[in-house]
């Protein structure tokens, strides 16, 4: 049989922009594609401007890099911009008018005009989820590492309580190159007495997205999030016979981060249980999850129970903190 491989047609898109702290340098990141590098374009393809369109600068050279094969990265390449006269940092736009033949991915396609706010790559610790029962914690970090330089710095993050070290089970990381979100278990803090503090120590070498040296300490400034323990017991269940789709309603206080739940619900029609697949769910007001019933199931009436049972390939539902929630149910479904 003879294996045919898709043409990539698709022009190079770019994302994020980021100066560095001497103002010399903008880094524009492609998240998916490598770059032909032989195909930078002329500097005066750029230019910068504020938001109101004046100039705020000058585009003096343009190279292009990609990011090694070997290892796990979160961008495929990049172009450097050597820049000057900036006189404002912060209200600044770059913008790109294309070049024929230039700027191209590996497969021969050339850039489109683009235009992106260009920010600073200095990173701070912006958010902190702590379910402090469950013994599990979110710290969020933006902008991402550079992790050409160094890996996630899981190990790097310190939590105290009331000035007492957090002891720490285990850690793990999602990220992108908006931000990282550092996951913990910790013993369980049986107290009602929270002050908890948590501290980013850069190890030495650490760069940001603008290749500057990133140091330390950086702590959280801003009010850390106790998340409750999420109380199934009053879970309410909706259908909607016009949209075919069952909402499930928490207490108003929770919140829902991550849906990962490909085969978690089983619908009781009527003594007929039905067990709904696919990536069928999505959140909606922090509280709710809206589930899509699915072709295979008649329109709803009579007898209707829900109950959320995930099987072992599915993560689940999760709050704010990482902590996953167990199953519940049966729950009788309102027709509506």
């Amino acid at each position: 049989m003879e294996t045919v491989t898709a043409l990539d047609e698709t022009p190079p898109s770019f994302s994020v922009a980021f100066i560095n702290d001497a103002m010399t340098k903008i880094y524009i990141y492609c998240i998916y594609e490598k770059l032909d590098l032989k195909s930078a374009p002329d500097a005066d393809a750029f230019s910068l401007t504020d938001k109101n369109g004046n100039p705020n600068g000058k585009v003096t050279g343009v190279a292009l890099y990609n990011v090694p094969d070997a290892g796990h990265y979160y961008v495929e390449s990049w172009i450097e911009l050597t820049v000057s006269e900036i006189a404002n940092p912060d209200d600044l736009t770059v913008w790109y008018t294309a070049q024929a033949d230039r700027l191209k991915d590996a497969s021969g396609n050339a850039a489109k005009d683009f235009k992106l706010t260009v920010t600073s790559a200095d990173m701070s610790i912006t958010n902190v989820y702590v379910n402090v029962a469950a013994g599990i914690m979110m710290v969020e970090i933006s902008p991402l590492i550079n992790l050409l330089e160094k890996g996630i710095p899981t190990e790097h993050i310190a939590v105290t309580n009331n000035g007492v070290p957090v002891d720490i089970i285990s850690a793990g990381p999602t990220y992108s190159i908006h931000d990282m979100r550092l996951y913990y278990t910790f013993t369980p803090v049986e107290t009602e007495n929270l002050n908890f503090e948590v501290v980013y120590n850069p190890e030495t070498g650490t760069k940001d997205l603008a290749f500057d040296d990133v140091s330390g300490p950086i702590a959280f400034k801003g009010e850390i999030q106790y998340i409750p323990v999420i109380d199934t017991s009053n879970v309410k269940a909706v259908y909607d016979s016009e949209e075919h789709e069952i909402i499930l309603t928490f207490d108003e206080d929770v919140q829902i981060s991550k849906l990962s739940c490909n085969c978690a619900y089983v619908l009781n029609v009527n003594g007929t249980e039905y067990r709904l697949r696919g990536w069928n769910n999505s959140i909606q007001n922090n509280n709710q999850i809206r589930i899509t019933v699915g072709n295979h199931v008649p329109e709803l009436s009579g007898n209707v129970t829900i109950t959320y049972d995930p099987l072992h390939n599915d993560d689940g539902i999760e709050d704010m903190a990482g902590a996953k929630i167990g199953k519940f149910g049966p729950i009788p479904v309102e027709i509506k």
